[in-house]
């Protein structure tokens, strides 16, 4: 019974997934389709692979891609894309439109030593 669960598993991974995929040009295609995901030029700048395979049996490529913003990932910020060949099928998108204009400032509100004063009154020490 083992024996015949691992060889069951084996091909179900070896013909049913495959996590090496050829991609298409991913900043080409986002171009193509930034309307369609409902993002502008600056929304689609920076991102990372977080995982791609494709599933043999229907011949869709599933890439996963990981909204970035200065290179920090942004929280539940993906972009998921179903392509056939470079053809996409379909997407499912939870990336931030205009997050440049939504992310905090890199400029500090207060000065250094105010910051400190602060955690420490917080903190309980005057």
């Amino acid at each position: 019974m083992k024996l015949f669960l691992l060889l069951f598993l084996t091909n179900s991974i070896r013909f049913g997934l495959s996590a090496q995929t050829n991609l298409p040009d991913l900043p080409t295609l986002l171009d193509q389709h930034k309307n369609e995901f409902g993002l502008g030029q600056d929304d689609i700048s920076e991102f990372a692979i977080s995982s791609a395979y494709t599933t043999e049996h229907l011949n869709i490529t599933h890439v996963y891609l990981e909204q970035r913003y200065q290179d920090i990932p942004v929280y539940q910020g993906i972009l998921n894309l179903n392509l056939m060949g470079d053809r996409l099928v379909s997407f499912g998108n939870r990336w931030i439109r205009s997050i440049n204009t939504k992310a905090p400032s890199q400029i500090p509100d207060i000065p250094a030593q105010t910051a400190v004063q602060q955690a420490a009154e917080n903190l309980g020490h005057s």
